[in-house]
């Protein structure tokens, strides 16, 4: 699992060949409003999956977030913009 460099989403990479890319969702409830407290729902919203070949070992984006690795166990690396 990698999260995005600006913190909004990330990739996760698993042995059933799936790379899933997820966005964070940060909530602010409205009783937290109220007391004044600092009470933040987060959720993971499912985007999209991205079938693999090949079990997946590693998952990584870019320092600016543009590109994905994605290192696979037949010791291949694939690139996505």
């Amino acid at each position: 699992m990698h999260v995005r460099p600006d913190g909004k989403a990330l990739v996760t990479g698993s042995a059933d060949k799936n790379t899933k890319f997820l966005e964070i969702e940060t909530k602010t409830s409205d009783t937290a409003r109220i007391s004044f407290h600092s009470k933040n729902n987060v959720a993971l919203v499912h985007i999209k999956t991205l079938k693999m070949t090949n079990d997946i070992l590693v998952v990584e984006h870019s320092p600016d977030g543009r590109l994905l690795a994605v290192a696979l166990l037949d010791l291949t690396v694939k690139v996505f913009y």
